[in-house]
């Protein structure tokens, strides 16, 4: 595996860790990393939800254009409130894809996945005002969801 690919799969097991719970402390332990290393990552995802060095790029394109967009303090992306987030996350845990090759075979085993999870789409959606209260109650900070 190439270093930037390990390194992109490592900032992923930080968020998995921090998401399951685990505190930075722990997460640092177990993956053989600076504690600031391990915050750093964890606030450039709460801050932009992305793990790429790239959001520099970004952020230098809104100073740029300070005058025509206002940038906001804590941005609209939120895992903790969009619930396809979590109905993304289980397809893809249910999909095999080494046995869909064509469209043909695609189109069946997806509609059966819309289908087997439509209730649990169902409770996901409906539990956003819980999800909302969490994260209100949290101050904006990591939720149970």
């Amino acid at each position: 595996m190439e270093t930037r690919q390990r390194r992109a799969v490592e900032r992923g097991r930080i968020i998995g860790m921090r998401e399951a719970g685990y505190s930075i402390s722990d997460i640092s332990r177990d993956l053989g990393l600076t504690r600031q290393t391990v915050q750093r990552w964890l606030t450039r995802w709460e801050e932009s939800g992305n793990l790429e060095d790239r959001p520099r790029v970004v952020q230098r394109w809104f100073e740029e254009r300070r005058e025509q967009i206002e940038l906001l303090p804590w941005p609209a992306l939120s895992p903790d409130l969009n619930p396809i987030e979590n109905v993304w996350a289980q397809i893809v845990n249910a999909w095999e894809p080494e046995n869909e090759r064509t469209r043909a075979h695609l189109l069946q085993p997806t509609k059966d996945m819309w289908e087997r999870f439509g209730q649990n789409i169902y409770n996901i959606v409906s539990s956003a005002p819980d999800r909302l209260q969490a994260v209100i109650e949290a101050d904006g900070h990591w939720t149970a969801y």
